[in-house]
Parts: C-alpha cells; structure tokens; sequence
C-alpha cells in the first residue's frame, strides 16, 4: 500500500524549503506566503493519490465497472 499522505506532504515542502526537519523538530519558512505552502499540499495530494490509485487491487466487480460505456 502506499505510504501515508504526510510523507508526500513533507517531502513536497523539504524539496522547495519550506520546510526543514531536524531530528523531532520541524521549522517552516517564515518568507514563504500561504500560496506556496497550499501549491506544495496540492502538489503532495496528486502525487499520494496517483500512487494510491496504481497500488490499489481491483475486485473482479470493481473492473467491470471500468467497461460501462459512459453515461451509466
């Protein structure tokens, strides 16, 4: 299964400098706005989902489901 959704989130934020963590204490950048921290979040979430949605099995119901012609 796919790892948690915080260790995309602190990944996304350590890669740019928004935030540092050191041992059990985390700072965050006081000069970043609130934009770059909710874009590194959103960012975070894609990636998360996209890993969770490829690691997920899917039940023999659950691929039927994908043959539906579109409108069902």
């Amino acid at each position: 299964m796919a790892d948690s959704c915080g260790d995309f989130i602190s990944d996304e934020m350590d890669a740019p400098g928004l935030r540092r963590q050191v041992a059990d204490d985390a700072t965050f950048n006081d000069e970043a706005d609130g934009k770059a921290f909710r874009e590194a979040v959103f960012a975070a979430l894609d990636k998360w989902l996209a890993k969770v949605e490829i690691s997920m099995k899917r039940s023999p119901e659950e691929m039927e489901e994908y043959r539906r012609p579109c409108g069902e």
